[in-house]
């Protein structure tokens, strides 16, 4: 009996502490806007499927976050669902998966996968964009800028010059991982922690 009770109250306890994590994390979201910048994590706040999440916590199923043109941030489940809000075609690809087309006119994009595919990003503002703060700080395996400027991947390194990737207006790469121009050697998969736009 004794037993009994030691296990309810502490399996009461944990129920405690594990309501009390969870309404912790809702109460950072909760009453912020897309867009905007968490408080205790930094994360970027974006708007998916009616709730407010922090991407710098994870996408929380989400395939797709595009930046709009009020600077908040949406997130979409899958492509079609992406396609069909943002009005893009996706001409160049087989249903269901992302590739070039899908980065709109004007926007700035990375997919955490080569070839296009993968979780898809876009910006559209001029700024400094943190990867860590979107969940996807080395991440990057292909970009495209849709842009009429140009953009940069940045990798910050300790003891030496942060190495930059310029992406010039109307350029992109498939495959980061093809690219012999990283300095010191190597490529550029998964190695970029910001990207720039003028």
């Amino acid at each position: 009996m004794d037993t009994t009770r030691r296990l309810m109250a502490a399996l009461g306890t944990a129920a405690v502490i594990f309501t009390g994590t969870a309404a912790a994390a809702d109460a950072d979201t909760a009453g912020r806007a897309s867009g905007g910048v968490n408080p205790r994590t930094g994360g970027i706040l974006a708007d998916y499927n009616g709730r407010i999440i922090d991407l710098s916590q994870g996408w929380a199923g989400a395939t797709v976050c595009m930046e709009q043109d009020d600077a908040s941030v949406r997130c979409y489940d899958d492509v079609a669902e992406y396609r069909a809000a943002e009005k893009v075609s996706g001409l160049d690809s087989q249903p269901g998966t992302l590739d070039l087309s899908d980065c709109k006119d004007g926007y700035f994009c990375i997919w955490d996968n080569m070839g296009w595919v993968g979780y898809l990003h876009g910006w559209r503002a001029p700024g400094n964009k943190e990867l860590a703060d979107y969940g996807l700080r080395d991440r990057a395996n292909g970009v495209a800028n849709k842009r009429d400027k140009e953009g940069r991947l940045v990798d910050f390194r300790t003891f030496m010059r942060d190495p930059v990737l310029k992406v010039p207006a109307g350029h992109g790469d498939p495959d980061l991982g093809s690219r012999d121009d990283y300095p010191g050697g190597g490529h550029w998969r998964d190695k970029a922690d910001k990207v720039e736009l003028d």
